[in-house]
């Protein structure tokens, strides 16, 4: 009943007159790649559309060879991928969303990117401490296990993006080799350090349906069978990824994201015992009800006595 738009110049205007026309069906977050004008703090919004974010890109994709890595590729010798910005331009945007109260969110795929991260993020909180609400990083898909820790060090969240793991198991050890395999799409890892993570699609990349994500989490299994298996994660690892730690990113905790008393009505009912049955079953999972706020944005209330509930 959620989602988190990243780095688009969205209109909240658009957003807010869908909702004032009760067409709006879930909350948006969104994060943009420049600063808002005029300046607006995280969170800024009516509960539905919110202005979220800075989303700074450090480097590119892993399939690109864009990605910055601290040595070459080993299927391309000559290349290490690239940092967009020097670390001052990093620091520049970081203070300046300080300023303005604002949670920035930063694309680090490579683990050259993710040193600049933590090397600009530990320089912002020495000078001005660490911000009431975490700072972001996207992706963390080559993560040594130094960096590991020293993100749960300094308490940033992250966002991972389980569909890749199937999608990139092959291209990851052409890219990578064998001997940073273990730094890639460590997820379990990086949960094991207890970092705060959320789980995304990166639509239109892969798919939307979260339940597939949540599958993969489970499974890590492509076409050539399961990649690194020690890092797979429970359902009941899994469920928070979706559920109650994306609110909790957002400044939002025990708004939403579970079901307690309190808790805003934001609710999906589903077709099956999502405990029972395993992977497969999360996989084809699909939502009869669907409740934003109370109201009921996706199903027909006819459909309830037909459930067993």
């Amino acid at each position: 009943c959620g989602a988190d738009d990243y780095g688009m110049e969205e209109d909240l205007s658009l957003y807010s007159e869908l909702r004032r026309e009760n067409a709006l069906p879930l909350r948006i977050f969104t994060y943009h790649d420049r600063q808002a004008q005029p300046p607006l703090p995280s969170g800024f919004g009516d509960g539905w559309a919110h202005y979220q974010g800075l989303k700074i890109y450090l480097d590119g994709s892993l399939g690109g060879r864009t990605a910055a890595l601290s040595a070459p590729y080993a299927d391309d010798r000559g290349e290490e991928g690239r940092l967009n910005w020097t670390d001052g331009k990093v620091l520049r945007l970081l203070r300046e969303a300080r300023e303005r109260g604002v949670q920035t969110m930063l694309h680090a795929i490579g683990d050259r990117a993710l040193d600049q991260a933590l090397r600009c993020l530990g320089q912002v909180y020495e000078e001005l401490g660490k911000p009431s609400l975490p700072d972001r990083i996207n992706h963390v898909m080559v993560a040594r296990p130094d960096q590991r820790r020293r993100l749960a060090e300094l308490g940033v969240y992250c966002d991972i993006q389980p569909a890749f793991v199937p999608s990139d198991m092959n291209m990851a050890e052409s890219r990578l080799g064998a001997d940073r395999l273990p730094w890639a799409y460590s997820w379990k890892s990086l949960l094991d350090e207890g970092l705060v993570m959320a789980a995304s699609s990166d639509a239109p990349v892969e798919s939307v349906n979260p339940w597939e994500s949540v599958a993969h989490l489970m499974e890590r299994k492509g076409p050539q069978g399961v990649f690194r298996p020690g890092e797979r994660l429970s359902l009941e690892e899994a469920l928070p990824l979706f559920t109650s730690n994306p609110w909790k990113m957002v400044g939002l905790e025990g708004f939403s994201g579970r079901l307690e008393a309190g808790c805003a009505a934001d609710v999906a009912v589903l077709d099956r015992d999502i405990s029972q049955g395993g992977a497969q079953a999360v996989r084809g999972a699909k939502p009869r009800l669907v409740f934003a706020g109370g109201i009921l944005t996706a199903g027909r209330p006819d459909d309830w006595p037909g459930m067993g509930l």
